[in-house]
């Protein structure tokens, strides 16, 4: 789709992701522009939220395996039982 609506990735510093547990399929897919990327801003769980869904820890590994560095995490909604979503800001580590 961005191919389609010819938007030039270069024109934009940030992805923010909040897409309720498809995240990770669209950083997926999102490979060859993560590289002209500076910042991704996603909603992670710490735990299995939909049958299937990413945690935290897999979005951690999949953005350091693709150059990012985790630079902050915010909880932004908590349970009693010790479970959290996070807003999660991840730094591209090539990009000044």
């Amino acid at each position: 789709m961005i191919d389609q609506c010819q938007v030039n990735i270069s024109d934009y510093d940030s992805l923010v992701l909040d897409t309720q547990g498809s995240e990770l399929l669209i950083l997926k897919g999102s490979i060859p522009m993560l590289s002209k990327i500076n910042y991704v801003l996603i909603e992670a769980p710490d735990f299995e939220a939909y049958e299937g869904c990413p945690r935290l820890e897999d979005f951690n590994l999949f953005m350091k395996q693709h150059g990012f560095r985790l630079v902050a995490k915010r909880a932004i909604a908590a349970s009693s039982k010790d479970y959290a979503y996070y807003d999660v800001l991840y730094r591209n580590r090539s990009n000044k």
